[in-house]
């Protein structure tokens, strides 16, 4: 369809206004829902680096959610349920608008990062048998973007490689979150052998 420019800035604005108002690493729970009332708390969903995943049912993280497009959630904020501190953000777009998400990554400051550093590839690290150059290698065939702002890593992703939404993703995760998420999926991984 032919969206007019100033119906288009005004799309691209909702992820790129999330991006100046809230501020992953530090923006609270109370915050934002004093930026945004109408965030609704999820009862599902999780956080990932790498191959370890802590979920919403785990009690250690809780998700936020808003810009609901029939049962499509666009923008979900992800807190650590300690500090109450954001420390994710996970944008989709039901209107398959992937170069939107590219956009408001570049207007918030982000750059593009192919390649990461060693301690970064051991955050994001899917199995062992995954290489740095093999990681990026898949990205680029699946036409994944990856993004730095200091410690923000983003990754942008094409709807074809979402096979659950069919639709286009940008998240974005604090990497300097990397070690206390490590630290309470050992926890929680520590806890569930036990209770086997």
């Amino acid at each position: 369809g032919n969206i007019t420019p100033a119906a288009q800035s005004s799309i691209v604005a909702s992820e790129s206004d999330v991006l100046q108002q809230v501020k992953i690493g530090s923006t609270a729970a109370e915050q934002l829902k004093k930026i945004y009332p109408d965030i609704i708390q999820s009862d599902s969903g999780y956080l990932g680096y790498g191959d370890r995943i802590i979920t919403v049912k785990s009690g250690n993280i809780v998700i936020y959610m808003r810009d609901i497009k029939g049962t499509v959630p666009q923008q979900m904020f992800v807190f650590d349920s300690d500090s109450k501190v954001l420390q994710s953000i996970l944008f989709l777009r039901t209107d398959n608008d992937f170069d939107a998400l590219i956009g408001s990554l570049k207007t918030a400051g982000f750059a593009p990062y192919p390649d990461l550093t060693a301690d970064e590839f051991a955050i994001m690290q899917m199995a062992a048998s995954e290489t740095p150059e093999s990681r990026k290698q898949s990205m680029q065939q699946a036409g994944v973007q990856q993004f730095k702002k200091g410690t923000l890593l983003a990754l942008a992703i094409p709807a074809s490689v979402n096979e659950n939404s069919k639709m286009p993703s940008l998240i974005i995760i604090n990497l300097a979150y990397a070690p206390e998420h490590r630290a309470k999926w050992e926890k929680h991984q520590r806890s569930a052998s036990q209770a086997n």
